[in-house]
């Protein structure tokens, strides 16, 4: 679980350090939503717990605003 952290980590200095420095707040608050959904996810499965499948959920979300095939 530390290498999965010490990965995370080098990818958010890498990537975040640019965007803060160039004073892009959408691209900040984009990345740190993905990237910290990203880091839950790595988590949990480093854990054992089972996460199920996101495309589950969308299918549902869709469905209830009527989009469906």
């Amino acid at each position: 679980m530390l290498v999965l952290l010490l990965c995370f980590a080098v990818i958010a200095f890498f990537d975040l350090v640019p965007l803060i420095r160039q004073k892009q707040r959408n691209a900040i608050a984009a990345f740190s939503f993905l990237f910290l959904f990203a880091l839950v996810i790595a988590v949990l499965l480093s854990l054992g717990i089972r996460v199920p499948s996101s495309m589950l959920f969308l299918g549902d979300v869709l469905e209830s605003i009527g989009l469906s095939y």
